[in-house]
């Protein structure tokens, strides 16, 4: 998560329909720099060592607790803005069987049990989701370890959360992630995801940051390579298009940017594919 103090961004959504658009040169440029800048595995496999071994102060992050207080006014104006979010999640509803990608310690699974029947919880840390299940302690959650890069649920889902991940996908993976997790949906269902909206900022667990790639330092002084892209939101929206969700994103006034759509049912993607 980015620093939280910083200049204030207009609250805004925004829909956009790429039906029919050829790939242009400066596509082909993007595509090119992307491939160059491209995540190794090892910087992955990295990232998965990071979140194993701070899954016990993650919520600190959350909190404002720490080195992570940043005084009152700051600290306020944060929580005002999770608040926005939680309040819009809620709005959104997400009932039924709902799958929950890099849940984390639990934090966001709390509130999605408030309209989910069932929830699965999928990390990639065992200590993250042990913190998890101990905070939670619901009947109606499974949990599973996996990597999500490569992990494959044997069945789809009525909606589909992640928090504070996608910034953790390499852009030159960015597509492949969100056309899967357009099939682990069902057709009418419902995705809704968080993350920093600010620009690169050196936070308190923030060594560096070159390209795609952020240097964390843990309390205990062990540094990591991590994976970080503070996506603009047109780049987020033009990608969910293309893997086939109707979408919008919205921005809080200073650091979060949410989105929340649908998987369109197979007639209303026809009926928008005559239109074009």
């Amino acid at each position: 998560m980015g620093l939280k103090g910083v200049r204030g961004r207009a609250i805004w959504a925004a829909v956009v329909d790429l039906g029919g658009v050829l790939e242009t040169t400066v596509d082909k440029e993007r595509k090119t720099v992307m491939m160059n800048d491209a995540v190794s595995l090892q910087t992955l496999e990295e990232m998965k060592r990071y979140y194993q071994a701070c899954g016990s102060k993650y919520d600190e992050i959350i909190n404002c607790q720490g080195r992570y207080d940043q005084g009152p006014e700051l600290n306020a104006r944060w929580f005002a803005e999770w608040d926005e979010v939680v309040a819009q999640l809620h709005a959104f509803h997400l009932a039924g069987d709902v799958l929950e990608l890099a849940a984390g310690t639990g934090i966001w699974t709390q509130q999605l049990l408030r309209s989910a029947s069932t929830i699965t919880s999928v990390d990639a840390s065992a200590e993250m989701l042990t913190v998890n299940q101990a905070k939670v302690a619901s009947p109606r959650v499974t949990y599973v370890l996996a990597d999500l890069f490569s992990w494959q649920p044997e069945r789809v889902y009525d909606a589909l959360f992640f928090g504070f991940w996608l910034s953790h996908v390499p852009r030159e993976q960015l597509d492949t992630f969100l056309h899967s997790c357009w099939t682990w949906l069902r057709p009418g269902g419902k995705i809704f995801f968080v993350d920093d909206a600010v620009g690169p900022t050196l936070a308190p667990d923030t060594l560096s940051r070159s390209g795609q790639i952020e240097t964390r330092i843990l309390h205990d002084g062990r540094s990591f390579e991590i994976v970080k892209n503070y996506y603009e939101a047109g780049v987020l929206v033009a990608a969910c298009v293309r893997a086939g969700f109707d979408i919008v994103i919205r921005q809080t006034a200073t650091c979060l940017q949410y989105g929340f759509g649908t998987r369109p049912h197979a007639e209303e993607s026809n009926e928008q594919l005559s239109r074009r």
